[in-house]
């Protein structure tokens, strides 16, 4: 099953969630008051942050949010093999089962113009290989994160890092799973 271990009241067991800054700013505390939830987000942490931790949740459910600081390795002649790396320290991690999210579009002062098309194909390509790991529940978002074609300001603080209005998004797709 690809739920949320959830009790019967709705109140998630225990969830650790690990990442980026997306995930060091995230408010998790705020946002599922009724969740035991550990919150080991780096802020400018990369994929060697989710190597780095090859082991430590063993038997547990795990959120996770990566990529966007590694975004140099995701061009046409370099995205496969990170990707590779990325699935491997995804699982890693040795959760039970981790949701995993897509990375949300950019539009950074110093992005260059084709970074989205960039991580459009990142994540295709990652839930492509999440189909045959049945450990892992991909939350696709990309998509919430667009308005008239361009990504929606009034999701970000910076084009980068999310706002509450960005942070709602995430929030749902995870409460989604909980039944």
């Amino acid at each position: 099953m690809r739920n949320i271990n959830c009790n019967d009241n709705g109140t998630v067991l225990r969830l650790d969630f690990i990442g980026d800054s997306i995930i060091a700013r995230w408010d998790i505390d705020e946002y599922f008051p009724t969740w035991q939830v550990n919150n080991y987000g780096v802020s400018g942490a990369g994929i060697d942050y989710i190597e780095g931790n090859a082991g430590r949740f063993v038997g547990k459910q795990v959120v996770v949010v990566i990529g966007t600081n590694d975004i140099n390795h995701m061009t046409p002649d370099r995205i496969e093999k990170y990707a590779e790396r990325y699935m491997s320290a995804i699982e890693g991690l040795g959760a039970s089962k981790v949701y995993l999210y897509s990375l949300h579009p950019r539009n950074f002062s110093s992005d260059r113009s084709d970074v989205n098309t960039d991580v459009a194909d990142f994540n295709e390509r990652i839930r492509a290989k999440v189909s045959e790991v049945t450990s892992i529940v991909y939350l696709d978002v990309y998509n919430d994160f667009f308005y008239g074609g361009e990504p929606n300001p009034r999701l970000y603080y910076d084009r980068l890092h999310l706002n509450p209005y960005g942070y709602e998004i995430l929030v749902s797709a995870l409460k989604k799973l909980c039944v």
